[in-house]
């Protein structure tokens, strides 16, 4: 079992630095299949994303933090942020529309990150927000 750590000031650039991170982290795992990467690497844009865009505090941007950890049956991710409560486990999923003319942009992030994983956990402890994946 080998475990990664990153901390990033959760802003929209930072999403970019955080997906590189963990493309280095699981490719050094040839063990690891392309699939389980690619699903770490959706679930991780999409959900540090949503935490640069949504996740507000008073005095400046929240912090998120990214625990990688590889398993001998896939990766275990843990995602924390100091914004406000957010539950995505509880998050009433968007619509997914019948065409694109009719589509609205947002809402499907979550959806697609709850139908690729195996388990997602959500806990609030103190001032932190933290979500647990097992993708295997």
């Amino acid at each position: 079992m080998v475990t990664y750590v990153y901390e990033s000031p959760a802003v929209i650039e930072s999403v970019a630095g955080v997906v590189a991170w963990a493309e280095t982290a699981t490719f050094a795992h040839p063990e690891l299949p392309p699939p389980c990467i690619n699903v770490v690497l959706v679930c991780l844009q999409e959900l540090v994303g949503n935490i640069a865009l949504y996740a507000r505090r008073c005095d400046g941007p929240p912090i998120v933090k990214v625990g990688l950890r590889i398993e001998s049956h896939g990766v275990a991710l843990s995602i924390e942020d100091n914004g406000q409560a957010f539950d995505p486990v509880r998050e009433v999923p968007g619509v997914i529309d019948t065409d694109l003319a009719s589509a609205v942009a947002g809402g499907r992030g979550v959806r697609i990150v709850r139908e690729l994983v195996g388990s997602m956990i959500y806990n609030r402890v103190g001032e932190w927000n933290r979500v647990t994946l097992e993708i295997a």
